[in-house]
């Protein structure tokens, strides 16, 4: 498993990051999660960054607990398959994995 190193920008922010994901997917999420940043800050409620933050990460949270709640789609109209509960879960799960994958910090300590 090759890791790669990759630094994102989120809400003017540079982050150094290792993932043994392509880097494209680390730069997805990331664009992500600013949007997310950036739409709590256009309310103009909350003013600090680590509300800002921790606002979207609740947003982004919820999105996440109401995909796992929600009743698995029945096969796609015409094809007889789509996609499952498992299915899902597994992409989740693998999504949770590359974040915490992502966010260990470098063995030298950067």
């Amino acid at each position: 498993m090759t890791t790669e190193h990759v630094t994102v920008r989120i809400y003017g922010e540079n982050y150094p990051l290792r993932t043994t994901e392509p880097a494209a997917r680390l730069e997805e999420l990331a664009g992500y999660v600013d949007a997310r940043m950036r739409e709590v800050a256009a309310s103009g409620k909350v003013v600090v960054t680590s509300k800002i933050a921790v606002l979207a990460a609740l947003h982004i949270a919820d999105e996440l607990f109401r995909l796992r709640q929600a009743p698995a789609p029945g096969p796609a109209p015409g094809t007889g398959t789509g996609p499952g509960t498992a299915d899902w879960e597994k992409r989740l799960s693998d999504l949770a994995r590359t974040l915490e994958r992502a966010l260990e910090p470098p063995p030298d300590g950067a």
